[in-house]
């Protein structure tokens, strides 16, 4: 599948970095949407409790999940390194399971897709607290192993990353009506001008794309 993608932007360097809410639609045919954890109504939902919910749902309706601890330097430049619990700045996660135990514990299973390189705090493997919640890894089904797997606790994963990404996956009882088509020539005039979100900047002055050409792009109107 990434040899595929690859060969659609023409080489492997082009997948280097982007957005993952544009992946997910790609992949899916799904509709996405960005969690910022910082902006003022998410940041307002996870002290509630609110945001663990919506989670646990969106996760029991089959959608997909992923996270990522976005850090930028004084000029707005994606920074590179990690945490100090082994999370790495602006590199993409999956979140693969959500669980809520009898003791009210909130765990999160997240995948790191390079195989390796994992979290190393709380619930990290090995770590005492498995010791202090006899048979937890049982009821999880988890094993200890260096393969970029790991459970965390919910307060832990608001901590040290950023942004969750949701792509809502439509049930088999949607009905889907699909229009062929490309843009080309005239008619090929690129993406929406990229513009961050207000949370995102650090009042650092941004350049944004101001190629209107965008709008020759096709265009469908919907009567609903």
């Amino acid at each position: 599948m990434e040899k595929a993608y690859a060969k659609l932007h023409g080489t492997y360097e082009m997948l280097h970095g982007g957005q993952m809410n544009e992946c997910l639609v790609d992949l899916t045919g799904g509709v996405s949407e960005k969690f910022y954890f910082k902006a003022p109504e998410t940041a307002e939902s996870i002290e509630s409790g609110q945001f663990w919910k919506e989670l646990k749902k969106y996760h029991a309706q089959g959608f997909l999940l992923g996270c990522a601890n976005t850090v930028k330097d004084e000029n707005n430049n994606l920074e590179d390194g990690m945490g100090n619990s082994g999370i790495l700045y602006n590199h993409a996660y999956g979140i693969q399971d959500i669980r809520e135990m009898d003791d009210k514990l909130q765990l999160i299973r997240i995948r790191n897709p390079w195989g390796h390189g994992e979290w190393t705090g709380k619930f990290a493997d090995e770590d005492e607290a498995w010791d202090d919640h006899k048979g937890l890894k049982e009821k999880l089904n988890y094993m200890f192993k260096n393969d970029g797997n790991w459970w965390m606790r919910f307060d832990d994963f608001c901590a040290h990353f950023n942004k969750l990404y949701l792509c809502k996956i439509f049930p088999a009882t949607y009905a889907q009506y699909a229009i062929p088509g490309e843009w080309t020539g005239n008619f090929a005039g690129g993406p929406y001008p990229f513009e961050l979100e207000s949370d995102e900047t650090k009042d650092v002055p941004v350049k944004n794309d101001t190629n209107y050409r965008w709008f020759n792009n096709p265009q469908f109107r919907l009567s609903v």
